[in-house]
């Protein structure tokens, strides 16, 4: 059942639909003074129908695909590069830095991804952005800064890998990483589905080890998904995208509360509730789940049905 709080902010959404595009920035600014109020109104232009490319300059602040989900029983599978945005920064073909920006990866978690040029040592990297909505809030850049040092701690060989934090000349911090070609569980999925046992209890064990040190240095992805781990061309399992993790140290979170991948939300997390440790294996799990079936544990017709069903429905066996 739907709360006051999710009443006013599908209102928002609806008004926000009437506000000419260019001017949704400053109506989020009006009526959302909190980042965890824009969160949860960005959260629901894919799952309606009617809205085309509402925030088309925002979208990236969160993973479209995953707020996309259809909340089918069947297997559900994400475009992830038909979803991101064309540049949702404009600075594809331009220099930063250093780097030469090749192309959009995609918008993921709290992050905008792009593949680059790294001329100097002739590589091609992956630089992560805040979205262009917390680009100027404060106390965004000091988590997306301090979360990107405590991951940079991390080494681990199904980790994805930083090398450093640039900034842009208007000041825009982002995080170069290393650039894998290969695929993602999800688009494995896809093409092949479901894994078989062995297959899939090598991936399970592998990222429970990779988590295991992300939460050793004090970190909390908060998003672990398919999407999310990258099989390498040399067959290595990369955990990618921490651009929703959270540092139980500082406890810095911009966004607030349901902020993530609907469908592998742990209870306490889809309840805006602490996260921790136990938020990342829940996840681990609801995965697990799906490289087995083919089939996520609890669906919905919107992101809120599935974060309801999350919390009270019973979960049918494998």
């Amino acid at each position: 059942m739907a709360t006051a709080d999710d009443s006013r902010i599908e209102t928002l959404f609806a008004q926000a639909l009437e506000v000419a595009p260019d001017d949704r920035t400053a109506f989020l600014n009006e009526h959302c003074a909190d980042d965890e109020c824009r969160a949860e109104v960005i959260s629901l232009p894919n799952a309606h129908e009617n809205a085309g490319r509402f925030f088309a300059d925002l979208r990236a602040c969160v993973s479209a695909p995953a707020l996309g989900e259809s909340g089918s029983s069947g297997p559900m599978v994400e475009d992830e590069q038909a979803a991101s945005p064309p540049d949702p920064l404009g600075i594809q073909g331009t220099q930063v830095a250093a780097y030469v920006v090749q192309e959009l990866i995609g918008g993921g978690g709290m992050g905008v991804v792009y593949r680059a040029w790294d001329p100097r040592l002739e590589r091609s990297v992956a630089l992560t952005f805040l979205p262009p909505f917390l680009a100027e809030v404060p106390a965004a850049q000091d988590r997306f800064l301090q979360e990107a040092q405590a991951a940079a701690r991390l080494e681990h060989p199904n980790v994805a890998t930083i090398h450093e934090i640039d900034e842009t000349e208007r000041g825009r911090r982002f995080i170069v990483m290393t650039h894998y070609d290969g695929k993602t569980l999800r688009t494995q999925m896809a093409q092949d589905g479901p894994f078989g046992l062995a297959r899939a209890v090598e991936v399970a064990r592998t990222i429970a080890d990779a988590l295991h040190q992300v939460h050793r240095v004090g970190l909390v992805h908060r998003d672990v998904k398919p999407a999310n781990v990258m099989r390498t061309a040399q067959g290595t399992l990369k955990l990618l995208d921490f651009g929703l993790a959270q540092t139980a140290a500082t406890g810095l979170s911009v966004s607030g509360r349901r902020l993530g991948t609907p469908s592998y939300m742990s209870p306490e997390q889809a309840d805006g509730g602490e996260t921790g440790p136990h938020t990342d294996l829940w996840a681990l799990g609801v995965m697990l789940y799906e490289m087995l079936t083919g089939k996520r544990p609890f669906s919905g017709d919107r992101p809120l049905d599935i974060l309801d069903a999350i919390r009270h429905d019973d979960l049918v066996p494998v």
